[in-house]
Formats: C-alpha cells, sequence, structure tokens
C-alpha cells in the first residue's frame, strides 16, 4: 500500500522507533499527539509527532536525528524523491548539532 498522504500509522512510528504501539494509543487517547482517522486506520503526521517529542523536552540534537529518522523511513518505504531530499537535509542538521554538542562537552 503506498503511502500518498505523507502521514505514518501507528505501527509505522513503532517500526521507526522503539515503542510499543499501546504507548502511541495512549498518547492519541490522552490528546498529547494529534492524529487523524484515515479509513480505518489512526495517521499521525510526521509533524506532530515531532511538535509532542519536543515538548517532552528533547534536546535539539535528538530532535534532528529524530526527525532524520523518521524521513529516512519514509525514503526507504515508500522511495519518492521527497522523502529522499527531506532525509538528506535533516542528516545534515543532525550532524551539525551533533558536532555542536560535541565541541559543547569538549569544553566542558
Amino acid at each position: 500500500m503506498e503511502n500518498e498522504n505523507g502521514f505514518l500509522t501507528i505501527t509505522e512510528i513503532s517500526e521507526i522507533f522503539p515503542l510499543p504501539r499501546q504507548t502511541i494509543f495512549n498518547w492519541i487517547d490522552k490528546g498529547l499527539l494529534k492524529s487523524y482517522r484515515l479509513g480505518n486506520t489512526k495517521r499521525i503526521k510526521p509533524e506532530d509527532l515531532l511538535i509532542y517529542f519536543k515538548k517532552l523536552g528533547n534536546a535539539p540534537d535528538a530532535m534532528a536525528e529524530f526527525e532524520r529518522d523518521i524521513w529516512n523511513f519514509m525514503y526507504k518505504k515508500y522511495g519518492k524523491e521527497e522523502y529522499l531530499k527531506e532525509a538528506k537535509k535533516q542528516d545534515i542538521e543532525y550532524k551539525k548539532y551533533s558536532a555542536e554538542r560535541a565541541g559543547f562537552l569538549g569544553k566542558i
């Protein structure tokens, strides 16, 4: 099944991140994570998932890594060029944040 809409299923999120599906359902049920019903499945926009992760207090380098992982997954699964471009962009951001963090930690 082709994901034409750029949404993630709960199963896909649990494939990208080491999270039980029930945890994701709980976030949705508690109103912490926005979801959309498409057909008979709940779907999540990658942007909404990242907003939730950011609200949890994740550092910029972790957020860059999360975003990179999402777009790499989308490219590997669906092969769309737009996903590859976004994955490459996020990989650059992740490397930038990682280098900044390493530089900061080296000064401590």
